[in-house]
């Protein structure tokens, strides 16, 4: 049995179809598919390092992102068509719904199981192995393998 969409966001609590609130630790970015508050898009369009931020810019690193590359970032995002709003449930789920790629917990990990399986929930780890996000459709899609 499929799990129900959760009716609002568990961190920012909008209902779907809206937009998080700034800071909530769901909204994905718009450019990369990932966890908007940890992905790096801010930092790279602004010509940093994120990996060296704590080195080169250790008032950013301690700060965050200032006006100006937040602003950037913003600019960035509208040539998408702006933040995506939440879905009610995880981002990518959608895709691992269309290929029937889902995980259920056994011990402390996970097992690749069918969608009726007991307990089957999303694999949305996969999407990085499998898929890419692509930023003008705003969702996730398979990765095309070539044969030779």
């Amino acid at each position: 049995m499929k799990q129900r969409a959760p009716k609002k966001c568990h961190d920012c609590d909008v209902p779907p179809g809206r937009f998080h609130q700034f800071g909530c630790d769901v909204e994905t970015c718009a450019l990369c598919g990932e966890q908007l508050i940890t992905c790096p898009c801010v930092y790279t369009l602004s010509g940093l390092d994120p990996e060296r931020l704590h080195e080169d810019h250790p008032d950013v690193y301690c700060r965050g992102p200032n006006a100006t590359m937040r602003a950037r970032y913003a600019r960035e995002v509208a040539k998408y068509g702006g933040r995506v709003p939440w879905s009610g449930d995880s981002t990518g789920s959608d895709l691992c719904a269309e290929l029937g790629w889902y995980v259920r917990p056994v011990g402390s990990s996970f097992v690749r199981c069918k969608p009726d399986a007991p307990g089957a929930v999303p694999d949305v780890e996969r999407l990085s192995e499998r898929a890419r996000w692509d930023p003008a459709l705003r969702r996730y899609v398979v990765r095309l393998r070539l044969v030779r």
